[in-house]
Parts: C-alpha cells; sequence; structure tokens
C-alpha cells in the first residue's frame, strides 16, 4: 500500500509529460504550416512598360503550400514602388526583379532621360569636344561648320545650353577628369535631336563649354569668312589680265598695257615686279 500512492505519482507525471510533448508538437507543427504560407507580388491590372508602379497596381497573393517559388520574385510591396518596369506586365503576373529597370541606373541610361527628353550621341575628338573637359553634368552648345553655296566655310551655333548625359560612355558626376574620347551623348528636346541629324550630316560638329549659371541665348548669326575681317590680299588670284599693244620691259608705264578683268591694285604690283 506504501507504494501505491508512490506508482500514482510517477504515472501522473508521466501522463502530464506525454500531454505536454504532444501540445508542444501540435503546436509547433500549426507554426510550421503559418511559416509555410508564402506571399508574392503580382499586378493588379495590365502594366505598361515605363510606368512608375504604384501601391493600387500591385496585390500580395499567398503561394499554395508547396509551390515553387517564382525565380525572382517579389515579397514586399513597398520594396518595388516608384520602380519603373522595362516590360508590360499583364494582370494575375508575378512581378520579377527581371521586369524592372534596375536600381542600379548606370546600366540603364533611359532611366536617367526627363519625359519629353530625348539622348543624342555626336562624334567628337579631343579638339571638337573642349579637350575632353565636356562632363557629365555639364552644359554645352553644339556649332556646326559647313559650306556655303559659294564653297566658303560658315560656323553656326544649331543647340545652346545642353545637359551632356555622357562623355567617353562615362556618367559619373563625381569624377571631374577630362575624358577625351570619340563620342558625347547630350541631353536635348526632339527638336533639337532633329537639327543635330541634319547638321551633322552637312558638316561637323564642335562643342564649347559654358557656365552651368550661363542660360542666355545667343543671338549672333552664322559667321563666315567675311566676318574675320582679314586683310585681303594685295594681289588678287582671280586678276585676268590682256596685254594688247606695247612691250613690258623695265621703265614701262600704265599707259602701255590695256587690262581686261582683275583690280588695278593687282595690276600695278604685276607692273612694279
Amino acid at each position: 500500500m506504501n507504494k501505491n500512492p508512490m506508482l500514482l505519482a510517477l504515472a501522473g507525471a508521466a501522463l502530464v509529460g506525454i500531454i505536454a510533448v504532444i501540445t508542444a508538437a501540435i503546436w509547433l507543427g500549426n507554426k510550421t504550416e503559418e511559416k509555410q504560407i508564402i506571399t508574392v507580388i503580382q499586378s493588379a491590372v495590365d502594366i505598361e512598360a515605363g510606368t512608375k508602379l504604384a501601391p493600387e497596381q500591385l496585390t500580395a497573393i499567398p503561394l499554395p503550400p508547396g509551390s515553387q517559388i517564382p525565380q525572382g520574385a517579389i515579397f514586399n510591396i513597398g520594396a518595388i514602388v516608384n520602380r519603373l518596369t522595362k516590360v508590360r506586365i499583364v494582370k494575375g503576373e508575378n512581378v520579377t526583379e527581371t521586369m524592372l529597370v534596375p536600381l542600379a541606373s548606370s546600366e540603364d541610361l533611359s532611366n536617367d532621360i526627363p519625359l519629353g527628353k530625348r539622348a543624342f550621341t555626336i562624334g567628337i575628338n579631343e579638339i571638337s569636344g573642349v579637350g575632353g573637359f565636356a562632363s557629365p553634368g555639364n552644359y554645352v552648345d553644339v556649332i556646326v561648320n559647313v559650306k556655303d553655296t559659294a564653297g566658303m566655310p560658315v560656323s553656326k551655333t544649331v543647340v545652346e545650353h545642353v545637359k551632356v548625359m555622357a562623355a567617353a560612355q562615362s556618367r559619373s558626376l563625381t569624377d571631374l577628369a577630362p575624358k577625351v574620347g570619340t563620342t558625347v551623348t547630350l541631353e536635348v528636346t526632339p527638336e533639337e535631336a532633329q537639327k543635330l541629324d541634319v547638321a551633322r550630316s552637312l558638316g561637323t560638329l564642335s562643342l564649347t563649354l559654358r557656365n552651368r549659371a550661363d542660360k542666355k541665348n545667343y543671338e549672333g548669326a552664322a559667321v563666315s569668312k567675311n566676318d574675320l575681317a582679314l586683310t585681303p590680299n594685295v594681289y588678287n588670284d582671280t586678276a585676268s589680265i590682256e596685254i594688247i599693244r606695247g612691250n613690258v620691259s623695265p621703265g614701262s608705264t600704265g599707259s602701255d598695257i590695256s587690262v581686261v578683268g582683275g583690280t588695278a591694285a593687282s595690276i600695278g604690283g604685276l607692273i612694279g615686279r
């Protein structure tokens, strides 16, 4: 009889332990099932390429237990709000990282082009590219040099105060060292892009670097050879001379010859020689 209470106590303790183990197993099982519920982000509407994502365009959908997680899946709506889409996403489609413009936009120039603007690339060299000092973030004017109808060189400013987006494929805004390359990419309007395209087909393009704060437009006209105020050549290469009578010898005077074409200055120069 003295051993019965002890046995009952042991049996009771064992029963309580078993119940605790079963309860813990059930609780852990429920927690495991809860952890297995994974939500992925899908589009709530059709989303066009180039759209900046808004919360109302997205929805969180739980995956069925045991489902395979889509590669590149997004699990948090807040993580992709304001991201740009690269492709069209139809309603109900899983939104993946490959559908979005990379966060490091240095690989995608289009992400940095303001709405309504265009990126336009022109060819340059060390001279026409301002010695490599036209760095990204600076502003330049573009000048075209062409031949007029008489074959004389003429220079004209085509576009003004346009931003340099890239120089020699570099888009760094902190590296201010001169970059001598063969191209620069400019931020222009569609109309300016058309002007530049025509200009480079007619002649050569050059950059002029301007102060960032200088937004004043140049009001001058195109410049030609006549605007350089060059000293005229005393000998006119186009003069036409015909000696009709007389002999040209030392001491001859202008009365001994007749002139057809040319100028008095050019003829006088010839006689004096």
